[in-house]
């Protein structure tokens, strides 16, 4: 077939020429694509704001022999509450650049879309500002798992031994919780509390709808970040492009 049909959400853009846009687009019904949307950048384009980043719309496209082109769009749900709100719209860009790191092209992706889809609905809806980091944790786990890299947490990755209530260690070239006698058979690892380490498999097993009740204080909600931020990073190679978004936000708080 010369066109396809999707529902997706971009993810991000790129500008190209005088009034085209490269997109990438995360969609539910086959994976990640990138297509052009030529003349979106011109004034009269009526088909910009159904693609903006983060909205949900159903796109018609049309293969091409090097790229495919966007021909068609309808927008079926924007985010109404994100643009406005500094550290929704910093949460938003962290969830689509780990997506967008996560996901390949021709990989298989509706699981994730799902995932995608109801953590925006969630972060849209949220009014406490606290509960939306909370959200973006429970997304963060969620995310690892749907890609294969669900961290042990349960008991020791290498002596299989349950963990006591005591200081333990997360290793990230591990992929899980080691015990303390353990520490020295990995080489990338960072101390986790016990609550912390509670928080994470809370947040690992529970749905949004328990997730969002969570009340933490702040000291475990920092460490929390800061142990998924350190697993991720070392699986992605990288550090996040977000991360520095969101780290100057919290200073304009302060």
């Amino acid at each position: 077939m010369r066109t396809y049909s999707v529902e997706g959400i971009v993810l991000s853009r790129a500008d190209f020429g005088e009034t085209d846009r490269i997109l990438t687009i995360f969609t539910r019904e086959k994976w990640k694509i990138t297509a052009a949307a030529k003349g979106i950048r011109k004034i009269t384009s009526r088909r910009a704001s159904s693609l903006e980043p983060l909205n949900y719309s159903r796109i018609l496209v049309s293969k091409g022999a090097n790229l495919d082109t966007i021909t068609q769009t309808q927008i079926l749900h924007s985010f109404k509450n994100i643009p406005s709100n500094l550290e929704k719209i910093a949460y938003s860009f962290q969830i689509s650049e780990l997506v967008d790191s996560f996901f390949g092209e021709e990989q298989p992706s509706k699981p994730a879309f799902e995932l995608l889809l109801t953590t925006l609905n969630k972060l849209d809806r949220q009014k406490d500002p606290e509960r939306t980091k909370i959200i973006l944790r429970g997304f963060e786990l969620k995310l690892l798992f749907s890609v294969g890299f669900n961290p042990s947490l349960q008991a020791c990755v290498l002596c299989k031994k349950i963990l006591r209530e005591e200081t333990n260690f997360f290793s990230a070239d591990r992929g899980g919780i080691i015990h303390k006698k353990c520490r020295n058979e990995s080489y990338v690892t960072l101390p986790v509390s016990v609550n912390a380490l509670k928080v994470l498999r809370f947040l690992q097993k529970k749905p949004f709808s328990e997730i969002e009740k969570l009340v933490l204080g702040e000291r475990i909600k920092d460490e929390v970040e800061r142990i998924l931020k350190f697993y991720i990073e070392y699986l992605l190679e990288n550090e996040l492009r977000s991360a520095d978004f969101i780290k100057k936000i919290k200073t304009l708080k302060k």
